[in-house]
Formats: C-alpha cells, structure tokens, sequence
C-alpha cells in the first residue's frame, strides 16, 4: 500500500521529533509492528493501533500496549496528528477499504467518533463482506451505548466466517445485557463459551446476566469457574463477593473482598466498603475493629478525607472501642458535609457520644 511510502516520507527525519515517556503514539508501518525484547518478539501490533511510550533512544522506542513492553523503530509510528495525515494523503492518492478502516480507528482512539463512523462506513461500502469492518462500526455504536446499532453490526459481522466471529458474538452478547434481556445474553455467552471455550472472560458477563435474573446458584457457579480459571481476576471475586452477599452468606462475602484488598492493595471501594462492613455488621462474630480500622486508613490514604470514608473511619474506631477517636472522626466528616449533613451521621454521632457502636441493617 502507498501509505507506507508516505509515512516512511512523513518519517524520514524522526530524529526532529522527541518523543517522551507517555506519549500516545499509533502504529503506521504497513504490516504492522513487532514488540522485541532482548528474548525475541514480545508481540505484534497492527496498523491504526495505539502505543505508550516509555523511552526514545533517538531511533528506537520502549512501548507498551496493554500488559506488554517492546522495542520498535521510532519510524513506525506517529502521534495521532501526523498518523491521521499519513492515511488521509494514502486515501487520496487510492482509496482503500484498509486505510479508511486504520485512520477510523485513530479517529475513534482519539474521541473524534463521527469521523471515525464515517470511515469504518466507507471501508464497508468499499468492502461489504468484511467482517472486520462491522465489527468496528458496531464495537464504536456499543462504547457510545447504541445497542441496537451495535446489535445489528454484529450481526453482520458474523454472516461470513472470519477470526472475528469470537468478539462480534461476545459484542451481541453484552448488547443483550445492558439491553436488560438477560435471556439472549446468556444464549450469547453460552454459544461463545462453546465454540470458544479458553473465553474464561466471558464467565464473568454470564453471572452478571444470571444474577440480574435472581439465579444466584448458577451466577455463583460461573463466578467460581471464572477464579478457577484465573485465581487472580479481581472482578471475579467482587462478583461472587455481591452474590454472597444477596443470598445472606456475609462470611463468605468478607472472605471475598478480603481477596479483592490482597489482590489489589489500591482498591479504594473494596477497602472502604470492607471497613464500613468490618465496623457495622450486626453479626458480632464477624464484626473486627481492628481489621476495619486497618482498611479504613488505607481507603483514606487513597480517597482523601471525603465524608463517607471519614464516616468508615469512624465506625471502625467505634467497633474497636476507641469512642474518642470515632467521635472526633465522625465530628469531622460532619463538618465536611458542609450544612448538608445526612441524618446518618448525626445518629451515628450520638451513638458514639453515648459509647456505642454502630450496627447497620444487612
């Protein structure tokens, strides 16, 4: 393709552009590019997609993308801009189904999504059996919440056989879902895990589906083969951690978030919500201040000193029986509701005056 000779052109003095750490850059050479170590090929990325930069060494770059870091040519990418340009200048010298597909997905990657529709629909008219073209034009509609749109692409999309026949049913399938018809979803994700069966990912989708139509059991099921499958997929233990919880098995519930934290010692909302459970759960056998006072503090180092977290703080102190530490922690989430202060609080506020814990209703 003539795009390649242009960016080799657009390129040939890269040496006058610095690249620095973080910068998003998009791949531009023609077949693509191939992240090397010192190992080998890390992996391969295609033309359109983008890049983080970590170093530039004057000819070389250090990138990533997703999990994976590699060495490539500085000559095979472009910031957005000047990629935008190679494909344009490609287009008008030979309109290509290709380049209208790659310069709509830097269009899309860059938020410009009108003219990234537009040309993920010139690549379908000028090639109206490819797969990938719908796929992309319906992957764009479902990330602006157009379902239907989204729907209708993948259906397309899975008329001729192609290598992405796996994403354009995992697509509908999660169409159906936010769609709320959870009976289509799971037929989806059922098919896909057929046909597909190393998509373990897809588990997660399911049990959200399951769940949403009180099928707890088999919610639960999907959920344990998705932590069997991944021991370490945070997601999947936050949603059998929800499970739990609707069907009144807190111990478990805790055990479950007490994974989530050890997994991701950042998970400001696991943290929070697990010292306000920790603090406030009427069941005494599992209430443990100490524990609570713990994940408390980590959730304020992360959220600040919001209301609610300073409100955790404080029932932990209070289940613990440090009252003088939960009232000046609850006086000063108080103060930082400015005048709009919940009811909550003030009842908390005098449950701890009076040297009571807090318990809240399950």
């Amino acid at each position: 393709m003539r795009y390649l000779l242009l960016s080799l052109f657009c390129l040939s003095c890269t040496s006058l552009f610095a690249f620095e750490a973080g910068d998003t850059v998009f791949v531009i050479a023609k077949n693509g590019v191939s992240l090397k170590d010192p190992d080998g090929v890390v992996s391969t990325t295609d033309p359109g997609w983008d890049l983080t930069v970590q170093k530039f060494d004057g000819q070389r770059l250090l990138v990533q993308r997703n999990d994976e870091q590699g060495w490539i040519n500085a000559q095979d990418v472009a910031t957005a801009d000047r990629a935008i340009q190679v494909f344009t200048e490609a287009i008008k010298s030979e309109t290509t189904a290709e380049a209208h597909s790659v310069r709509g997905r830097i269009y899309e990657a860059t938020g410009q999504t009108e003219l990234a529709e537009r040309d993920y629909s010139a690549a379908i008219r000028l090639l109206p059996k490819n797969a990938l073209y719908y796929y992309q034009r319906g992957n764009l509609a479902f990330s602006q919440q157009n379902y239907d749109a989204a729907i209708a692409d993948a259906d397309k999309s899975m008329r001729v056989p192609s290598p992405y026949y796996d994403i354009a049913l995992a697509m509908r399938g999660h169409c159906w879902l936010f769609k709320g018809e959870h009976d289509k979803a799971i037929a989806d994700f059922d098919k896909l895990l057929q046909l597909y069966p190393e998509r373990t990912d897809v588990l997660l989708s399911r049990s959200r589906a399951w769940y949403s139509k009180g099928e707890f059991d088999k919610a639960a099921a999907d959920a344990d083969g998705l932590i069997q499958a991944n021991p370490k997929d945070v997601n999947a233990y936050m949603m059998r951690a929800l499970i739990h919880r609707q069907k009144g098995e807190f111990a478990k519930h805790i055990a479950d978030l007490t994974q989530v934290v050890r997994l991701d010692p950042e998970h400001a909302f696991a943290l929070d919500y697990l010292a306000w459970l920790l603090a406030t759960i009427p069941d005494e056998k599992l209430r443990d201040g100490k524990r609570a006072i713990e994940y408390a503090r980590k959730a304020q180092e992360i959220n600040g000193e919001k209301p609610g977290a300073l409100v955790a703080l404080a029932a932990a102190y209070a289940a613990d029986g440090q009252f003088a530490e939960a009232i000046k922690w609850q006086k000063k989430a108080i103060e930082k509701t400015a005048g709009e202060t919940p009811d909550l609080y003030r009842e908390m506020l005098q449950r701890f005056e009076a040297g009571k814990p807090y318990a809240t209703e399950m």
